[in-house]
């Protein structure tokens, strides 16, 4: 299982240095999660950097076959 952190999301949706190697790294790993917080983190970046493509942002960080979103524990 990989974690996802925002880092690569946002690479990749919004075509950074390091795409190649956040799209090899999700490809790579057999499930995917990511902590809810992170994906807050990823839809706040979306927003703020681009308000006009949020919707379409979105979808980038809900189609990139992370199986489940994780709640922090205290």
């Amino acid at each position: 299982m990989l974690i996802v952190d925002a880092s690569p999301i946002i690479a990749i949706a919004f075509e950074e240095k390091h795409i190649n190697w956040a799209i090899e790294q999700l490809n790579a790993a057999y499930t995917l999660a990511m902590c809810t917080v992170n994906a807050t983190e990823v839809l706040i970046k979306f927003y703020t950097r681009a308000p006009h493509n949020f919707r379409q942002f979105e979808h980038v960080l809900f189609k990139a076959g992370i199986d489940s979103f994780l709640y922090p524990l205290n």
